[in-house]
């Protein structure tokens, strides 16, 4: 007998979630790879520093995570789930960016004085509190709030009270674990190509886009997404197995 996609996908998912095998990762994330470049034209779009292929390559690394992490006892439709880890990963991958244009960043600079100014008088900060002291709409206070999740922390004031840290108060239990995740991270490394490697290090210790990799190493954008992300899969599996 014939089975359908449906069911061949269902047997598929079965077996990855119980053994765990490359060959089955990599063909369900063939499988939906659609909705990397689907959710990257629409982010593309938007942005004003990335290009599409960023987005395709930061969006199959939210589709990998979705394929590890998605619990097939949760009825929820994997499409969806997917769709919400790649988009957190481009909103991240926006924050760190700041895209925003001079206008929207002096909006978003506006809203925080504004808040600042009504918390000093002991007012709320609202909607309404909000658009009658900067004299806009309250639908303009919103977009502005939804500008804001695009900035990187350091690019604007917080809006509200901030939470305050005692530098004083030493954890031992977290040193003891950040020690001990660096070990691991550094056994990881050397389950990683050079090339990977370069592509992970370019990206986290100096901070540049896939764009500025791609023209240090003389790659494409969406070649080194691909490093990238494979060389974050292969040490995430192999955190795993030194646990």
């Amino acid at each position: 007998m014939t089975l359908t996609r449906e069911e061949i996908e269902k047997k598929i998912w079965i077996r990855f979630k119980d053994q765990h095998l490359d060959k089955d990762r990599e063909t369900l994330i063939s499988l939906y790879d659609h909705l990397t470049r689907r959710i990257a034209k629409i982010w593309a779009c938007k942005s004003r520093s990335a290009e599409e292929d960023d987005f395709v390559g930061i969006a199959r690394f939210g589709l990998l995570k979705a394929v590890d992490a998605y619990d097939l006892a949760r009825n929820v439709p994997f499409e969806t789930f997917a769709r919400r880890l790649m988009t957190i990963e481009i909103f991240a991958f926006l924050r760190k960016e700041d895209v925003l244009s001079p206008y929207s960043r002096r909006r978003v600079n506006a809203l925080a004085n504004a808040s600042n100014r009504l918390l000093a008088q002991g007012s709320p900060l609202t909607s309404a509190s909000l658009s009658s002291e900067m004299k806009v709409s309250e639908d303009q206070i919103n977009k502005i709030r939804r500008d804001a999740l695009f900035l990187s922390p350091s690019s604007i004031d917080l809006i509200g009270e901030s939470e305050m840290t005692d530098s004083s108060v030493i954890d031992i239990d977290k040193i003891a674990l950040q020690s001990e995740l660096r070990d691991r991270l550094t056994q990881a490394f050397k389950y990683i190509s050079p090339e990977d490697r370069d592509a992970i290090l370019l990206r986290y210790r100096e901070n540049l886009t896939y764009r500025e990799i791609g023209e240090r190493l003389g790659l494409k954008t969406s070649q080194v997404a691909y490093r990238h992300n494979r060389g974050l899969s292969r040490m995430r599996r192999s955190l795993f197995d030194l646990r």
